[in-house]
């Protein structure tokens, strides 16, 4: 009996290792995602600056809410892999935050009468960074 004892511990040694790999991996992934985000947002505004002034403040503003999505998303994520069970009111909780978001798009939007277009500019970030990761994730590694 000791012996499948003993490979039964280094069977779930083993196991328990990968898991820790694995999720190393995906805090980095998460890592490198938001500092893509970051950077393609800076490249956005800045582009904006030099060639559109006019549209500064609807990049901003696209790319702040953004931001503020990918953040609390990570929170929710973080929480609920941190839990392992998802209660009514963290959705309710998840779901709100894009209410809020829509929210305030619609009144900058109407009444600091910010442009459309410089707004899709700042949103674009997202798709821009999963873009780059997804070349990045391609590459092969040494």
């Amino acid at each position: 009996m000791q012996p499948d004892t003993d490979k039964e511990s280094a069977v779930s040694e083993l196991q328990d290792e990968l898991v820790t790999q694995e999720k190393s991996i995906e805090i980095k992934h998460a890592h490198l995602f938001q500092n893509l985000l970051f950077g393609v947002s800076i490249v956005l505004i800045l582009g904006t600056a030099i060639f559109a002034l006019d549209l500064i403040l609807s990049v901003v503003l696209g790319c702040l809410v953004i931001g503020f999505n990918f953040v609390w998303t990570r929170q929710f994520v973080r929480k609920l892999l941190k839990e392992g069970k998802l209660l009514p009111l963290d959705l309710l909780f998840y779901l709100t935050k894009f209410v809020i978001s829509v929210i305030f798009m619609f009144a900058a939007l109407t009444y600091l009468d910010l442009s459309p277009g410089g707004l899709l500019i700042g949103l674009s970030n997202i798709g821009l960074a999963t873009i780059i990761l997804s070349f990045i994730r391609m590459m092969p590694s040494k």
